[in-house]
């Protein structure tokens, strides 16, 4: 009988230790070569894209942001209803001469306002990060909120210092 007990204990304690082990290796592995992204605090942004709304699901426009960035270009979204339509979800596109942002996008369509994240951007905007709140009004969506920058090799962050 006390075999068995110390047959179960081992078994238990290999169970436990194997993948343990396993993912403590790879972590440390992995962690030589992570790459050391800086972010600044969170600064506050807001962003003014006018769309024409004629072409919905998929619309197109202008934008233009104030506060952390002071940037403006083209705008491009693509919605989608849900939840019997009182919600749309959508991905929302902006497009600088330096790179691209891309936001996710909820919103209430009975009161037209919703939240929003930042996805991912390219070129001078890689690594980007926010969130806030949006506002929908005619053909104007204004999303407030904030960004976390990342600092680039020249120790500028975005597009202002």
């Amino acid at each position: 009988m006390k075999t068995i007990k110390n047959l179960v204990l081992a078994f238990l304690l290999c169970m436990i230790a194997i993948p343990s082990m396993a993912s403590n290796s790879s972590t440390n592995h992995d962690d030589k070569y992570k790459k050391q992204v800086k972010y600044t605090k969170a600064k506050p942004i807001t962003i003014t894209a006018v769309y024409d709304f004629s072409t919905y699901p998929n619309v197109w426009g202008h934008f233009s942001t104030t506060g952390a960035l002071c940037i403006y270009g083209s705008a491009s979204a693509r919605f989608w209803d849900y939840d019997r339509g009182c919600f749309t979800k959508g991905t929302v596109e902006l497009c600088t001469e330096y790179g691209t942002i891309t936001i996710k996008e909820k919103i209430n369509l009975r009161t037209y306002c919703g939240t929003w994240e930042i996805l991912c951007g390219t070129g001078k905007y890689e690594g980007i990060k926010g969130h806030g709140t949006l506002t929908r009004a005619y053909c104007t969506e204004t999303l407030c909120g904030v960004v976390y920058l990342v600092k680039d090799k020249n120790n500028h962050y975005g597009d202002r210092d």
